[in-house]
């Protein structure tokens, strides 16, 4: 979030989160997928701020946290879905999003909402069939938000991204 905030140039950007350093705020947990936080309370010693009796509740964490006029919603999931056993078919994973997505649109409408793609690996023989499974989620992605079925639903294609700044193997 630190190098988003001072790549953006955006004085006025304020980040909101339970997790992080002043002014750069998130929610990010490490190897946490879509799955994750509309299923589970706890995993890794992160708790779920998002749950609220069993299900994702955008307004809950929105007022449990006391948190107001947010204008952006950034989605960074996707790779740990992926790799989660027994819950990793496209198909459930999009719905995933879906439940994620829904309850922000039923909380503000208004509020944008970037998904970020998965981001690809080095390419090397061991890493092909996990590319290729990136790949072909990005693939079934883009037609699944694209239809207009939300407001105010944007894929960034974040894996078309070469960053040497982070010393991404590219």
């Amino acid at each position: 979030t630190k190098y988003f905030v001072n790549t953006a140039e955006n004085s006025k950007m304020t980040l909101i989160g339970t997790r992080g350093e002043e002014g750069f705020m998130h929610e990010g947990r490490g190897g946490w997928a879509a799955y994750d936080y509309c299923n589970v309370q706890n995993k890794y010693g992160y708790d779920n701020p998002f749950l609220n009796d069993g299900k994702f509740d955008f307004k809950y964490y929105m007022d449990n946290n006391g948190f107001q006029n947010l204008d952006y919603v950034v989605i960074n999931l996707g790779i740990n879905d992926l790799n989660l056993k027994e819950h990793n078919g496209h198909d459930e994973i999009l719905s995933y999003f879906d439940t994620i997505i829904k309850s922000i649109n039923s909380y503000n409408d208004d509020i944008k909402i970037i998904i970020n793609t998965p981001i690809m690996l080095f390419d090397t023989g061991t890493t092909k069939t996990a590319k290729n499974d990136r790949l072909q989620f990005i693939k079934d992605l883009y037609p699944h938000f694209k239809s207009g079925r939300y407001k105010n639903v944007y894929v960034s294609p974040v894996y078309l991204t070469i960053d040497s700044f982070g010393d991404f193997k590219f």
